[in-house]
């Protein structure tokens, strides 16, 4: 109770992708903890040090909500699966079946130890056999249960109500009800005769997290006790190991305190409660203590675990059974030298002949194809026993038939580096032609030959195919990407995930201002861990020092997948694409993220540097025309931040706010499909519409104070470097308008002076097609102060 709780250490678990920690169980019985997320994997750690022990994938990308461990195993719940392994991963058993829909808990029963109650969000509760792995019976009418925990003479269940429910463990029969909060219950202890329950309550509609712990005597009948106060909202609970009053209180924030329940029972407040303090940057998922109430661990979002122990030298269990460690195999140690003979080294074991093994009466020597005859020949031909003879045609030599030349097979991939240098040493000594040589930088149609070829350009054209990486045995070093890329400028390789983001990250380094403000921040000793910024400044530096070599934004987007605010806007890439993955959708969202995200990372309030001239920094704020001094913006916002007041005017007092704002990307709004004169609408009409809107809506009235008809209007005063527009064609109705104004659509456009009198000297008068685009090449925009 009076011990110092210090954190010992904090791991991060390391997986594929960020995934938050969904539960957390330390081994009873050896030095292991076992760690639970929400991807569906299960992993060990072993000893203080939390070194990892295994890691196994126990359900397929489902919520692991809760591991249970006995002595010969451990068993994980997700959703709709139960399943048993061994502690080195290896299967026992597995049930996922139409019974299973959505699993929340489960415990084991007093009775038999071989029997487990699992219950969750479904009508009835299951009682599995831990020796088959099946399904002996079914509780009927036991649902919504998301707590279970197993007392001596009851088993004690809360639901999602907010209900707790004590049943005898051999009829499953309810004995006594006690509704601990009036909303849902987010975990309860039992330890002796007390019950310790922690959750929520409605207010006004809303759920609220109750401050106290409610505290309950189930002796003979449910009696309440006084209640833990705990101000930053209990969240988890934890009775001690060893002491039977005492219960460990954790919140998501990273509170946690010791509480003696007994101290409040009697009356006597004794010390005053000490609160300890979790270093954690995001929020706890899960928590747990060990059996020797020695250590406690606990879970966040971001997939790191941190250990608290409130002694230098302190111990998982009070005894533990020795840990299965994987065998060692000793390499055989042998010293070369010149001398040495290579068979010191041997061979790895095999019982099939090897292919090399080739005997010599297999080997047989053949000479060239004959070289087919000219039809000339054939046709003159007169056949004298079984001999023909025919007159020579003058095109070739006496007794002498030239060999037919190889002719090389046209195709759409090049050539690995290797082959080239072949086949440059074979011309070198009159193997091979020269001009039969196809070196790097070669394409078998150029970008004036798809012009021609496909003028409207309906066609995608080939150098906007997606490209596959070849492989041979030189490794990704022998593909010629010279072949597809014959400038100084890097390219980006596409065969790592979240590849998609290439492009748009192409777009930045070309982006001269954005170029340098990156390459500024990385000199500067940034604080931040996973800094985007940072990342774009070393992906811009590498870009530049590429000269054409393939580079790879391996660091950018691992460090992009950490952040966890991206994984829940769902802008990772699925290892496996589905058929209805919208990378248009996924490149939009990731567009505003990053520049967010990196406008966030540059922002120094107050010291901001002025990079563009033209930014306004005076803008009417209220209708009295007094005008207010903005402070210097970030240099995002400077460089791609079209500069914008939202006034909302409320319709009965007139009471006008304004707000000054600063959006990165601009969505064209498209007319409406029954709109008659959608065709006409030109590109700059329809940008002009997007820009500067209007609509009126139902706000709430400060002045008023109530609710009440509001017209909002979006003003721009401020026009960024760069303006980064997104089509956002996201139906069929939207892309007519592209398509019908499109490069597809012909005019015809009178031929020039000269052109006509050529033509009328020649005869012939006819007028040139061209080509139009809906798309102008420049637009202008004028903003009226």
């Amino acid at each position: 109770m009076e011990s110092q709780w210090t954190e010992v250490q904090n791991i991060y678990v390391n997986t594929s992708n960020v995934s938050p920690i969904s539960a957390l169980c330390w081994d009873p019985y050896h030095e292991l903890l076992w760690v639970g997320n929400d991807s569906g994997r299960v992993v060990s750690y072993y000893g203080k040090g939390l070194q990892r022990y295994t890691s196994f994938k126990m359900h397929n990308d489902q919520q692991v909500r809760q591991i249970r461990v006995t002595d010969r195993s451990i068993i994980s719940l997700s959703p709709k699966s139960i399943q048993m392994r061994d502690r080195r991963g290896l299967v026992k058993w597995n049930i996922s079946n139409e019974q299973t829909k959505n699993l929340h808990c489960m415990t084991s029963t007093t009775l038999t130890n071989g029997e487990l109650l699992v219950a969750g969000q479904q009508e009835d509760m299951l009682v599995v056999s831990a020796a088959r792995g099946v399904i002996t019976r079914t509780i009927k009418g036991v649902s919504n249960i998301v707590v279970l925990k197993s007392m001596p003479r009851s088993i004690c269940a809360g639901s999602l109500l907010g209900e707790v429910t004590l049943r005898d463990p051999r009829t499953m029969k309810v004995e006594q009800r006690v509704q601990a909060h009036t909303a849902t219950l987010s975990d309860l202890d039992v330890s002796g005769n007390l019950l310790l329950t922690c959750g929520f309550s409605q207010r006004q509609g809303s759920l609220i997290m109750d401050p106290l712990v409610k505290v309950y005597d189930i002796r003979m009948a449910v009696r309440t006790l006084a209640p833990i106060p705990f101000p930053s909202g209990p969240m988890f609970l934890k009775m001690h190991p060893t002491l039977s009053t005492t219960c460990l209180v954790a919140s998501q924030t990273g509170q946690f305190q010791l509480c003696d329940v007994s101290s409040l029972t009697m009356g006597s407040y004794g010390l005053s409660a000490q609160f300890f303090q979790v270093q954690t940057s995001s929020y706890i998922t899960a928590m747990d203590i060990s059996s020797s109430a020695q250590t406690i661990a606990f879970g966040d979002g971001n997939s790191m675990i941190f250990q608290c122990a409130d002694r230098e030298d302190f111990d998982v269990n009070p005894y533990s059974l020795p840990l299965i460690a994987p065998d060692i195999v000793q390499p055989p140690t042998t010293t070369l030298s010149e001398d040495t003979s290579l068979s010191n080294i041997g061979m790895p074991y095999y019982t099939d002949p090897l292919l090399s093994v080739w005997p010599n009466t297999t080997v047989y020597e053949v000479g060239h194809q004959p070289a087919h005859l000219d039809e000339e020949i054939l046709k003159n031909m007169k056949t004298i026993d079984f001999v023909g003879y025919a007159p020579n045609p003058g095109n070739i030599h006496r007794n002498q038939a030239p060999r037919k030349k190889k002719t090389n097979a046209k195709r759409n991939v090049p050539k690995f580096r290797s082959e080239q240098e072949r086949e440059l040493l074979q011309s070198k000594n009159g193997l091979l032609d020269p001009d039969d040589l196809s070196h790097s930088g070669r394409r078998s149609s150029s970008v004036g030959d798809l012009s021609a070829n496909d003028p409207t350009v309906t066609i995608m054209p080939r150098y906007y195919h997606r490209v596959e990486i070849q492989y041979s045995k030189f490794g990704v070093d022998d593909f010629d990407f010279g072949y597809y890329n014959s400038t100084p400028y890097g390219g980006l390789e596409t065969h790592i995930r979240n590849s998609y983001c290439n492009s748009f990250l192409q777009m930045l380094y070309f982006t001269l201002p954005l170029r340098m403000i990156a390459k500024s921040h990385i000199k500067i000793s940034c604080p931040k861990d996973n800094c985007l910024l940072c990342e774009l400044g070393f992906l811009f530096r590498m870009l530049e020092d590429s000269n054409g070599q393939n580079c790879q934004a391996t660091n950018f987007l691992r460090a992009f997948s950490t952040i966890p605010q991206a994984n829940a806007l769902g802008l990772f890439e699925p290892e496996t694409p589905t058929r209805g993955l919208s990378y248009s959708l996924l490149i939009q969202n990731f567009t505003r993220f990053v520049m967010e995200q990196v406008h966030q990372e540059s922002n120094v309030p107050g010291d901001n540097p002025l990079i563009f001239k033209p930014l306004i920094r005076k803008i009417v704020q209220v209708p009295s025309g007094e005008t207010e001094c903005l402070d210097t913006p970030s240099t995002m916002q400077q460089l791609f931040g079209l500069q914008t007041v939202s006034q909302s005017r409320c319709s009965n007092c007139l009471n006008q706010v304004s707000r000054v704002t600063y959006p990165f990307v601009v969505d064209l709004l498209y007319p409406k499909k029954n709109d008659r004169k959608s065709r006409k609408r030109t590109f700059a009409s329809i940008l002009k519409a997007s820009m500067y809107r209007e609509n009126q809506t139902k706000a709430w009235c400060s002045h008023c104070r109530q609710y009440q008809p509001t017209a909002t209007k979006k003003v721009i005063c401020g026009l960024p470097g760069v303006l980064l527009i997104n089509s956002g064609a996201a139906n069929s109705d939207e892309s007519v308008i592209w398509r019908q104004n499109g490069p597809n659509v012909t005019k015809t456009t009178p031929a020039s002076t000269q052109e006509q009198a050529e033509n009328e000297q020649s005869g012939a008068a006819e007028e040139s097609p061209a080509f139009s685009s809906w798309l102008p090449e420049r637009i202008g925009i004028r903003i009226n102060n």
